[in-house]
């Protein structure tokens, strides 16, 4: 491309140089022209064969017609050479520009299929990512329908184990309200108190059971040291068997459930 630049521009100059050329010869023959018309004209014999007049120009020798006429043949000799030169340089300029065109026009194309590639590619990987998208989305939602699900069944489940937590307690002491229930008809029909009696300490001995199997303990209270988070003394009194502080009745039984006190014991307590 470089060659091709410095041989048009070379071609310029010397196409540039022939038209400088042709216009100064022009002026110097102008310049004579006008001078020969100021000059006066002298007739010299001649000899028959040296000058000849020009019939329809008389007053100008046949020789200096000639040179005339030798300098229009080279000045159009000229103009034709810059013609042919200015012709061969569009012929030589012409087709640089027309591969020129063809080159860019390569270019082009090669990056627009480049570019076609690229946005090819980019729309499969956007299509790619759109369905990982929609997956993901789907697992999302079917996560989220399992957990509400979950969340349902077990806020269900603690309603109903809070609802029957008392069950097993009383499956435990229906035998009780069994055997009091016979208590009361055997004190109808039988006349033996004694016998009411045993028949009662033994359902009270099987209550007291079923408590303990549920976690209920008795508090025991007397003959120990006071203590304000299980007594509740109601009453001081001067004892000489215990020292102060000791506990010396129990008015009312204490219970406590597994480990936390659901009612202190009253007592006496020793001053």
């Amino acid at each position: 491309m470089v060659a091709k630049k410095r041989k048009r521009k070379r071609i310029k100059l010397d196409t540039e140089t022939l038209q400088v050329k042709v216009v100064e010869q022009e002026e110097t023959v102008q310049e004579e022209s006008v001078k020969d018309l100021k000059d006066p004209v002298h007739f010299e014999e001649v000899n028959d064969d040296s000058v000849f007049l020009d019939p329809m120009f008389s007053n100008q020798p046949i020789d200096r017609m000639e040179q005339e006429a030798a300098r229009d043949s080279a000045i159009n000799e000229e103009k034709q050479e810059v013609d042919n030169v200015s012709f061969n340089r569009e012929e030589v300029t012409e087709p640089p520009q027309a591969e020129e065109k063809e080159v860019v026009q390569e270019e082009s194309a090669q990056q627009e299929s480049a570019y076609l590639m690229e946005i090819e590619g980019l729309k499969q990987k956007v299509a790619e990512y759109e369905a990982l998208t929609y997956d993901l989305q789907q697992k999302l939602a079917m996560a989220h329908a399992d957990y509400e699900n979950f969340r349902r069944r077990a806020r269900k489940e603690q309603q109903e184990a809070l609802k029957y937590a008392s069950a097993p307690l009383i499956e435990m002491l229906l035998p009780v309200l069994d055997n009091f229930e016979r208590a009361l008809e055997a004190a109808d029909v039988s006349e033996d108190a004694q016998g009411i009696k045993q028949g009662i300490e033994m359902v009270y001995r099987q209550f007291l059971q079923v408590l303990s199997q549920s976690g209920l303990t008795l508090i025991e209270a007397e003959g120990k040291p006071f203590n304000p988070h299980e007594h509740n003394a109601v009453m001081q009194v001067d004892s000489d068997q215990y020292e102060s502080g000791i506990v010396v009745e129990e008015l009312q039984s204490g219970y406590r459930y597994k480990d936390r006190v659901i009612r202190p014991s009253m007592v006496k307590v020793s001053s």
